[in-house]
């Protein structure tokens, strides 16, 4: 997304021109020079109110690959090279002074091309190009500072050897941001750091910031955005302990320092506890909703792992786990979580006087699909629920072991059984989760 700083100016002048003339029998009187000037005089209008300056549209943090951010952004990369990260840091003391913004690549395939060609990008002599690689190809690793100042750092993955035909490797593109542009990036961090979501602290320190100590990285491969930012207070173990108090807090360690893990949400909070040199705290805030500003973003009331549902690691399908007195489940997938291998969208699992019964809703086709099944014997039917004209259909095997398998788990006759499942459903969802299908389905992940 791109920022718009645009001014529109609507300031119109409307002219109008006056002119007199007397007729005099059969000749025009020429208008005096005084009446003349007049004419020529434009009167003026009222001007239209300026337009209001919008307000700039925050930044995302997938922002950062663009061209505003990246100086690298219209570089043309071989088929080999795909862009996988990139990162800012400001104000860190271990780098004295200067403000990287790094690009990460991968390559695969000639390393050789791969070298040449950073080695060309950067302005390397033929001769410091062979130089370079021959570093690489002896140790795996090779840096140099190209002629407009950046320094590429290329480490080796995969050996080019029999046992991998095709080489792979980690390029890195460091362009030290001057001071007087540092502000741009500032305010890419500024939007996507997000104060809501350290509410649970403000008294241990003051999490306002000036934001004079801080980095973003985010990461395409992983779908993954992680702002930092450093704080400093009187006393990191007492601050340390305070937060010790705070419920659902999970302690971990973070390069050998302690880290208290604290969710928000979409936002994931780690708090890094560091007593060496000082009294600091690094917070950072990791999410995987790269595209939008999160600055803004307030936890909802309920989210799908608030109510207990766990996500695969593609975090693409959530199920709600119940093991006692017999196995249940309720499963939740939607489109826009990402690629899934089933072709349901929620998925019920229970058991129901000896029978085992599973309602699956299929989104596409606006159906939900029944099923019994016991001592190797099932059958089913399709519930449409806005379609009367066929509101049930596809009934298997036939339509006797239909009725028999589900009177027999419903208590029912007939064919009184149709509307029992969903109900059923319905009923455990309002007494599991307080709300309809529709309504759990519709909820946050987190």
């Amino acid at each position: 997304m791109k920022r718009f700083l645009s001014a529109l100016l609507l300031i119109a002048l409307v002219v109008s021109f006056a002119g007199c003339s007397s007729q005099q029998e059969d000749t025009v009187e020429e208008p005096s020079p005084q009446l003349q000037e007049a004419s020529d005089t434009a009167i003026p209008s009222e001007t239209a109110a300026p337009t209001p300056t919008p307000e700039p549209e925050p930044y995302a943090p997938v922002n950062l690959f663009d061209i505003e951010f990246n100086p690298y952004a219209g570089m043309e990369l071989p088929d080999i090279f795909t862009v996988i990260a990139a990162s800012f840091t400001k104000g860190s003391q271990k780098l004295e002074g200067r403000n990287p913004f790094i690009l990460s690549i991968s390559a695969e395939g000639n390393m050789f091309a791969a070298v040449a060609y950073q080695a060309d990008a950067a302005g390397l002599s033929e001769q410091e190009k062979n130089d370079r690689f021959n570093e690489y190809s002896e140790y795996g690793i090779t840096e140099f500072t190209g002629t407009d100042g950046r320094v590429v750092t290329i480490r080796q993955q995969k050996p080019h050897d029999e046992k991998h035909e095709n080489g792979a490797c980690l390029i890195d593109l460091t362009y030290n941001v001057p001071a007087a542009d540092t502000e741009k990036y500032t305010q890419l961090i500024r939007d996507n750091y997000n104060i809501n979501a350290l509410s649970f602290i403000q008294d241990v320190f003051d999490s306002e910031t000036d934001f004079s100590e801080c980095s973003i990285e985010v990461n395409l491969q992983k779908n993954e955005a992680v702002v930092a930012v450093q704080y400093y207070v009187d006393d990191a173990e007492a601050a340390k302990q305070r937060v010790a108090e705070i419920p659902q807090i999970e302690w971990r360690e973070w390069y050998g320092l302690p880290s208290a893990n604290i969710p928000y949400g979409m936002i994931r909070n780690t708090l890094v506890f560091d007593s060496r040199f000082g009294a600091a705290i690094l917070v950072l805030q990791s999410n995987n909703e790269i595209k939008s500003s999160l600055r803004e973003y307030v936890e909802p009331e309920f989210s799908l792992v608030k109510f207990g549902f766990d996500f695969d690691d593609a975090g693409t399908c959530g199920v709600y786990y119940q093991h006692e007195p017999h196995y249940m489940n309720v499963a939740i997938h939607r489109p826009e979580w990402g690629d899934f291998a089933d072709e349901w969208n929620i998925e019920y699992l229970d058991q129901i006087n000896g029978y085992n019964l599973r309602i699956t809703y299929h989104l596409v086709e606006d159906k939900y699909h029944i099923a019994l099944d016991k001592d190797n014997a099932n059958s089913g039917f399709d519930y449409f629920p806005n379609n009367n004209s066929m509101e049930y259909n596809g009934q298997y095997p036939d339509q006797d072991t239909v009725n028999r398998m589900f009177n027999d788990a419903f208590g029912t006759e007939g064919e009184d059984y149709y509307g029992k499942p969903m109900a059923y459903f319905e009923q455990l969802v309002q007494e599991r989760f307080g709300m309809s299908i529709d309504e759990l389905y519709a909820l946050p992940k987190q």
